[in-house]
């Protein structure tokens, strides 16, 4: 596949490490691109500064071997089905599996004859790429929120101040929803928003008018569990 069919070097990423379309030729470019991002997520780190993915050159030694073993029909990664040996990783039943589903089977769980996993760091990679939101929705929802707590009232606000006011007000949005879903239900659109303005003060937040009934409803459910 050409590099020039995609935007960024993500989508060629995520192209070529998709089930559907791994096993297609890709030029110099697109693969390029990959180890571009591969690179990227092994740089991660936690809050502690610890770094949280496997080296680069791993996963990129383990992708060159992956490739080859589709190349070669190993473990399982073909479209053959027989009888005597276990389904293809790429016939039309494990094709309808989820992304990680069948990352897990045909790259995480794939041994050795000493029982060594092949592509366990390769598979951490797939599914932290798999996960990458393909919206900006989320971002866009979350720079409103801070539009209206920077306003013209806080404009003295330091960045700091202003994500970590974002990340509570995301965080009670967040508690609101969990403690509905406990209870098997879907929160409306009216439990998870923005309340207007108050008319004395015009501060907004977020509509909490149903928390008391529902950390009433999770206690008494806790309740009867036990």
């Amino acid at each position: 596949m050409a590099r020039n069919a995609f935007h960024a070097p993500v989508h060629s990423a995520c192209f070529i490490m998709d089930k559907a379309f791994c096993r297609m030729q890709h030029d110099d470019a697109a693969r390029k691109d990959l180890f571009q991002v591969m690179e990227a997520f092994s740089k991660v780190k936690d809050a502690d500064g610890q770094m949280v993915g496997p080296a680069f050159k791993t996963m990129k030694s383990e992708f060159v071997a992956w490739q080859e073993a589709i190349s070669a029909k190993k473990y399982d990664l073909h479209d053959e089905k027989q009888h005597d040996q276990p389904e293809g990783a790429f016939t039309q039943r494990n094709m309808n599996r989820s992304q990680q589903s069948w990352v897990k089977t045909f790259m995480q769980d794939v041994m050795d004859e000493k029982g060594q996993a092949l592509f366990d760091n390769l598979a951490w990679f797939a599914k932290k790429l798999c996960s990458v939101m393909t919206s900006a929705s989320a971002c866009e929802h979350m720079w409103s929120i801070e539009g209206w707590i920077h306003n013209k009232r806080r404009n003295r606000l330091a960045q700091p101040n202003v994500e970590k006011a974002v990340r509570a007000h995301g965080n009670l949005v967040l508690r609101k929803a969990i403690l509905l879903s406990r209870q098997q239900k879907v929160a409306w659109d009216s439990q998870t928003r923005i309340s207007e303005p108050d008319r004395h003060t015009n501060e907004q937040g977020v509509d909490d008018s149903d928390d008391d009934d529902i950390d009433s409803d999770a206690s008494t459910t806790r309740q009867d569990q036990h």
